[in-house]
């Protein structure tokens, strides 16, 4: 009896030491953007913890979760056997505003015990969402169109609207939606601009913005009235839980020409031609959306993953060594919800020790849903000699055009494994398969004293070549070099500025950007300093480039046009938007040549 209570007694000290020992691990990045998002996710080592309390997430738009997934193991190290398991907490957030934020411990309950997570600092970048790349080019030169609008006149929602698309209203969870936004506008109104006032907030969604195309305009009509339309930007959007889903609207700038009518050509002169901008708001139209629930039951195996898929599996590592790393890639590719794909389970021996699959994703954002691949990285640490086989691995998901879940039953794996090191490398948290190609070339090791020396070698080559540059040539001539390099940078960003002006109307600060621009690129990429730079110096150095002939009078040309424009804008023989586009062509044959 004496001999009962003692083992009771000893087991309760270890379940009390392995409670005490319980942590609450979190992962996220260091860096997001407003225009993204991310996972955070919290795992703790057992599949007996309850009672999870996510962080306050005030700076931040839960977009899913917390989903929960749990994985349990067993390895044989030297003939002694172990078990392994833990649960995993996933939340998918999107930052709603730039800066520098502390996201809270998240707290979980094991054995009757209150476990917390460490705090996690995330830095948050303005991702660009009133950016141009949601502008739309101007339908045409707004000067070309006889029949503008007379200035002043009002812009009547029937004259200007934006509508809003989807190619389906009722889909299932996690199934990709195309969100168009049309911009409809009648053919006496000059459309020079659209832009975004403000970022769209997808709530319950999850949103990839498809790369932008050169605006394809063509006459539509609507309610017997005939407009001019095009697509301004889409979306691809997935539903995260069932029910109705609603997409508010979204408001846009609009920036449009009209035409100022006056009977003194001198006013007209000097009043920009006789055209004038008005910024004016248009709001699209609200879309509902009903979200079904997946099937259920769900099928064992099923990751989350919905669209059509194939997958394929590759054993990296041609002959296994025991206590050497080999890794299994499992690839998917296809068109869906890529970006939310967690790795499937793979069953291993027992006395293979495994680590937790990393995950690498190539994908685009096209109106037909999120395509590309997603490829899982299984590795694993053989511990004997002999002959082994790893059941057929199998990725399930669900098939929104069947309607159907499908499984791909891969071929089974049969290793061989042979001899190897006889002590087990060491293993760090930071494991990763892109590691398996240079792990191992015959005499050099990863990780071994030759590999370390190797490195150390070209580490010494490389600096002792960067000391012999700057002794050769010199600080100075690296800073010319320096400045050469960025001439080109320096004028691009001063011409993608220039736009700007013009979209906002102020021709007068468009012109003097492009002449900056011209002359700032001279003074860089001929090392002249800028207080000396003048025309005729410009000329001169033109002059004595390789620079063709026809791009050298080109440029002076287009200096000259500039400083005029400034001073009369409605005298110039060339709309505004044609001669940016020269500046950027003459700048890049001229770089060339140089």
């Amino acid at each position: 009896m004496r001999f009962l209570r003692q083992v009771f007694l000893f087991f309760c000290a270890l379940s009390a030491l392995f409670s005490w020992a319980q942590r609450l691990e979190v992962e996220a990045p260091s860096r997001a953007s407003t225009d993204d998002y991310f996972a955070l996710t919290y795992t703790i080592s057992t599949t007996s913890a309850e009672h999870f309390t996510p962080p306050s997430l005030k700076d931040f738009t839960l977009l899913s979760g917390p989903n929960v997934s749990t994985s349990k193991g067993f390895t044989m190290i030297n003939g002694r056997m172990s078990s392994s398991e833990s649960t995993t907490y996933t939340l998918i957030l999107q930052p709603t505003a730039k800066g520098r934020f502390i996201v809270p411990p998240a707290s979980i309950i094991v054995n009757g015990k209150k476990v917390n997570s460490r705090a996690v600092t995330i830095e948050v970048t303005d991702g660009g969402g009133k950016s141009g790349r949601h502008s739309a080019p101007s339908q045409s030169n707004p000067t070309a169109v006889p029949s503008l609008q007379q200035a002043g006149s009002t812009i009547s929602k029937a004259d200007l609207f934006i509508k809003a698309s989807s190619s389906r209203t009722q889909v299932f969870e996690q199934e990709a939606i195309l969100l168009s936004y049309k911009v409809y506008f009648r053919p006496n109104i000059g459309v020079d601009n659209v832009q975004l006032a403000q970022k769209p907030e997808f709530k319950n969604l999850i949103s990839q913005d498809i790369p932008p195309q050169q605006i394809q305009w063509q006459s539509e009509r609507v309610n017997g009235q005939v407009y001019r339309a095009g697509i301004i930007t889409q979306y691809v959007i997935f539903p995260q839980q069932k029910g109705t889903v609603t997409i508010p609207p979204i408001t846009f700038n609009c920036i449009v020409v009209q035409k100022e009518e006056t009977l003194d050509p001198l006013e007209a002169f000097f009043n920009g031609g006789g055209l004038s901008s008005v910024q004016v708001q248009r709001q699209s139209n609200a879309i509902t959306l009903q979200v079904d629930a997946l099937p259920t039951p769900k099928p064992i195996g099923f990751s989350g993953a919905v669209g059509k898929f194939t997958a394929k599996g590759t054993l990296l590592t041609t002959t296994p060594r025991t206590n050497e790393v080999a890794t299994y890639r499992l690839t998917v590719s296809g068109l869906g919800n890529l970006k939310l794909i967690t790795a499937p389970t793979l069953t291993f021996p027992k006395d293979f020790e495994t680590f937790e699959p990393k995950s690498e994703e190539q994908s685009t954002a096209t109106p037909n849903g999120t395509e590309g691949s997603i490829t899982f990285d299984y590795t694993f640490l053989p511990q004997n000699v002999g002959q082994y086989t790893i059941d057929a691995p199998t990725f399930v998901f669900f098939n929104p055009e069947t309607k159907r879940y499908e499984t791909i039953t891969l071929s089974a794996l049969h290793l061989s494994v042979a001899k190897g090191s006889d002590t087990r490398p060491i293993i760090t948290n930071e494991l990763h398969p892109l590691a398996h190609g240079r792990r191992s070339m015959g005499w050099l090791r990863w990780g071994e004293l030759p590999f370390w020396g190797i490195h150390l070698l070209l580490l010494v080559l490389a600096i002792g070549c960067v000391l012999y540059l700057r002794y050769r040539y010199g600080l100075d001539t690296d800073a010319i070099s320096f400045a050469k390099r960025r001439a080109n940078n320096v004028a691009k960003r001063r011409l993608r500025k220039a736009k700007d002006h013009l979209s906002r109307g102020d021709t007068s600060a468009f012109y003097t950007e492009i002449a900056q621009a011209l002359h700032t690129y001279v003074a860089d990429k001929f090392h002249i300093s800028r207080a000396e730079i003048t025309k005729e110096r410009i000329a001169e150095c033109l002059a004595q480039s390789p620079a063709s002939e026809s791009d050298q009078k080109a440029f002076m040309a287009l200096i000259t046009e500039c400083e005029l424009a400034q001073f009369a804008p409605a005298g110039q023989s060339r709309p505004p938007r044609e001669l940016l586009q020269v500046a950027e062509q003459l700048i890049i044959s001229i770089n060339k040549a140089l």
